[in-house]
């Protein structure tokens, strides 16, 4: 059982440090792909290159004890769908952890509410980023200076509506 839990931190460790080179020397344009190869595909690949080598004989090994391999790649994707859920939250421009980190910085004494910087709220940082994220992704595009969704957009906005509905949330464009 431990071997399970050591396994599936090891491959997901793994795949952090190489998601982690990866971010830091080669700027992707669209990173929900880059985490999907690295985090979900990524790993079965290697375990099939791991078995073919074992079949052809490069390389010996133990017999695969199929249940523990299927236990631990299943603790790594639990563990890559929680990271690949807060990734965005992550590397994108947040205006409640600026608070913190400002409120942060005059500690002990603190800050008075009058001295948040307004800089922080301009439409560059609070829907440039995501705007240009949407535009890479095609999931919105643009025509006579007006935001137009796509048919990814589309599916993707009306399955969130339709679910926060469902849920008693409120309608999150009308604020």
């Amino acid at each position: 059982m431990p071997a399970i839990l050591y396994h599936g931190l090891e491959l997901f460790v793994g795949c952090l440090l190489i998601h982690t080179f990866v971010w830091r020397h080669y700027r992707i344009r669209n990173g929900g792909i880059q985490l999907g190869v690295i985090f979900l595909v990524l790993p079965p690949v290697m375990f099939g290159v791991f078995i073919l080598g074992s079949l052809l004989g490069i390389r010996r090994s133990q017999e695969i004890a199929w249940l523990a391999s299927g236990l631990s790649y299943l603790l790594h994707c639990s563990l890559s769908g929680a990271y690949m859920a807060m990734y965005t939250a992550l590397i994108s421009f947040s205006p409640s952890i600026a608070i913190l980190e400002k409120v942060e910085a005059h500690m002990p004494q603190g800050l008075k509410r009058h001295e948040l910087s307004p800089q922080w709220f301009t439409d560059n940082q609070l829907s440039g980023v995501r705007r240009k994220n949407l535009l890479a992704g095609g999931l919105i595009s643009t025509a006579n200076d007006t935001l137009v969704l796509g048919p990814k957009g589309r599916v993707i906005a009306i399955g969130f509506s339709l679910f926060r509905r469902f849920v008693g949330l409120s309608d999150l464009a009308n604020g």
